[in-house]
């Protein structure tokens, strides 16, 4: 997960970082629900190997994105890992009350 939450801040533009944020922490609730969901109605009908399938299909479902991501980032000559860190310009708050000078 830390992996990526730091892709994300990577890829993500600056005025879109926390809409990208916001579906990434959506996506694992939901995510662990709908395999549980799936997982239990197939082990009801099929056994524990009916449920144990899904966990097959989701790890091949991940190997076949990572798969996918790596021939798309090598057909544009770079790897995500490899970019240079994001610099964000850092907005200082101008504060309405003068700091005290005691």
């Amino acid at each position: 997960m830390i992996s990526l939450y730091a892709l994300t801040e990577r890829i993500a533009p600056a005025e879109r970082a926390a809409v990208a944020m916001t579906i990434l922490c959506a996506g694992g609730p939901l995510g662990t629900a709908a395999g549980q969901a799936v997982s239990g109605g197939l082990a009801d009908t099929h056994g524990v190997n009916g449920a144990l399938l899904v966990a097959l299909i989701a790890a091949a479902g991940a190997l076949l994105l990572a798969l996918s991501a790596f021939l798309a980032d090598r057909q544009r000559n770079i790897w995500i890992i490899d970019t240079a860190p994001v610099t964000r310009p850092v907005i200082q708050e101008r504060s309405e009350h003068p700091q005290n000078t005691h």
